[in-house]
């Protein structure tokens, strides 16, 4: 059922999904509650994960614009991998095309870089 928790990999994340996501979002949110985080219909100031595959080239421009963001972005994979392991995985290699925001921020690992 929905209310049986069966880990705590996501207990201190606040998750939102923006778009169309493969597992759909019920099944995202789904997963986000057995696995112990918060899952919000829309993004707030406390959201620390943001899921995401495909924005367009404007929205990703005005993404890679901002400062430094609290909130990773993250492709569904990301998500599912962690599900998969039993555990966080670091965002790196989940980071949603032609995003740059993500670089230097603090990972669930420590600073993150993109750079090759």
């Amino acid at each position: 059922s929905i209310n049986e928790q069966k880990s705590n990999i996501f207990v201190i994340w606040n998750i939102y999904v923006n778009g169309i996501t493969s597992p759909p979002i019920q099944d995202i949110r789904k997963l986000v509650l057995e696995h112990g985080g918060h899952f919000h219909g829309y993004n707030i100031a406390s959201t620390t994960h943001e899921i995401f595959n495909n924005y367009s080239s404007a929205q990703i421009a005005l993404l890679n614009k901002r400062k430094k963001s609290n909130c990773k972005h993250v492709t569904d994979q990301w998500l599912v991998q962690c599900i998969k392991e039993g555990k966080l995985v670091d965002e790196k290699g989940y980071i949603p095309s032609g995003l740059t925001i993500n670089r230097g921020i603090d990972s669930v690992f420590g600073v993150v870089s993109t750079s090759m």
